[in-house]
């Protein structure tokens, strides 16, 4: 009802507007016009901020088509860039700020609008491009704002083209307050990792463990700090150390899964079987449909046949061999996956050129280049229907989106069937229950 009501003042508005009489009763509503702009501006601004974006580029959008004049319409067209980018259409948020460099090389949001076309770039992984934008950036803006986020994503794009000295220095330059900081002691860490300075890398890690909690979202940061820290120590042989960090990720997190399974590896390494057994268990119980149980069992199995208990031992064997039974059905169907990922594919790249097309039509239904300075009467009927054919394509754009990602999660999925087959998890279960059969025979 709120919508309506805005939208019926500006159709009012407007059909003032041209009936009016007198200059002084013209900007009078103009004003008008400003105020109800700035109103509906407002509403975006407090979606965006409750993350509700469709909303939020749909009532930016009517600023664009009811009232192009508008004296912030560079704010409105850096928002509603803002607004495609979070979608993900990454097409439409490029021809805004382009537009917005363009059409207002004054506004203070031309350095927004680039740091915006750096994200847009780095998301669709055109890294150089990205570092193209930091560049200008760089030059001509070097105390904007967005200044740290336009480094972390510069830095992010190094590690990408495996310029791993120069992503080092750009993300060191963060500060250490900003929400980015801890991103990029993360990077730095992975940075430091891929140069072979194990020592530098830790103590990055370190670090994330040690910041203030400033930010929630570093939460999640610090527990995946926390499992790396513990696979590191894992490939140095420092066992010990290894258990102190992985033992400590939270059973909320996400990386819970491969601390418990890192936990076991350790006391399989330190030779203490019954303490492999219990995060094995409670993994289990926790992710019963993990890509992981395979691996899961294996060790269980191994944990169990040191402990000199082969019926127990056999028991886990024989559930990898009930994951992947020998049927020659089955076979035929693994060999196929390759098939279907290639096709798969094909359908992702097709999906890619209808989603351009969608947001070019998006974008070329926005009034974002109109000289007129009223519209007339008629107008309002095809306005009306533009905007509904619009709102039918957001959804439209927003559904073929959704499609694309459960394909490339199929894909996902499809691979790792394919790739857990090809470890031939039934020849480390028959030669394991062989063993535990011929251990149990000659006690």
């Amino acid at each position: 009802m709120k919508r309506i009501l805005i939208l019926l003042f500006f159709v009012f508005s407007f059909q003032t507007l041209i009936a009016a009489g007198t200059p002084q009763q013209q900007v009078r509503t103009r004003e008008e016009l400003d105020r109800a702009a700035t109103k509906v501006y407002k509403t975006a601004l407090d979606q965006m901020a409750a993350g509700d974006y469709w909303k939020a580029a749909q009532n930016l959008i009517i600023i664009t088509d009811y009232y192009s004049k508008y004296r912030n319409m560079d704010a409105v067209l850096y928002q509603l860039g803002n607004c495609m980018f979070q979608m993900n259409l990454y097409s439409a948020a490029e021809r805004l700020y382009v537009y917005l460099i363009k059409n207002y090389i004054d506004s203070p949001y031309v350095s927004n609008a680039l740091y915006g076309l750096e994200r847009v770039y780095y998301a669709d992984k055109k890294y150089n491009k990205a570092l193209t934008y930091f560049q200008v950036i760089q030059d001509r803006f070097p105390k904007m704002n967005e200044m740290d986020g336009a480094l972390y994503y510069a830095g992010q794009s190094f590690f990408y083209t495996k310029d791993f000295t120069e992503s080092l220095i750009l993300l060191g330059k963060i500060s250490p307050k900003s929400s980015f900081g801890g991103y990029a002691l993360y990077t730095m860490g992975l940075d430091y990792l891929k140069k072979k300075s194990v020592d530098d890398a830790i103590a990055s890690f370190q670090k994330i463990l040690d910041l203030p909690k400033i930010y929630s979202e570093w939460n999640a940061l610090r527990e995946r700090a926390r499992l790396v820290l513990g696979l590191i120590y894992f490939e140095l042989k420092d066992y010990p150390r290894s258990v102190d960090y992985l033992k400590n990720v939270s059973g909320n997190s996400a990386e819970y899964s491969k601390a418990l399974l890192g936990l076991a590896w350790d006391f399989m390494k330190m030779k203490e079987y019954h303490k492999a057994v219990p995060p094995l268990e409670i993994f289990i119980q926790r992710f019963p449909h993990s890509e992981y149980m395979p691996e899961v069992y294996l060790l269980l199995g191994q944990a169990h046949l040191k402990l000199h208990l082969y019926d127990k031992s056999i028991y886990y064997f024989n559930k990898i061999l009930e994951l992947f039974p020998k049927d020659e059905r089955r076979e035929l169907v693994i060999q196929s996956i390759v098939k279907n990922i290639d096709a798969e594919e094909k359908l992702i790249k097709q999906i890619q050129v209808n989603l351009l097309l969608m947001e070019t039509r998006l974008l070329n239904s926005i009034s974002i280049v109109s000289d007129k300075k009223y519209i007339p009467k008629f107008m309002f009927q095809q306005k009306n229907q533009l905007e509904k054919k619009r709102k039918l394509l957001l959804r439209e754009i927003v559904k073929e989106r959704n499609e694309y990602e459960n394909l490339l999660n199929q894909i996902d999925q499809l691979r790792l069937v394919y790739e857990k087959r090809n470890r031939d998890w039934r020849s480390y279960a028959e030669y394991g229950i062989s063993r535990a059969l011929y251990l149990k025979e000659q006690e």
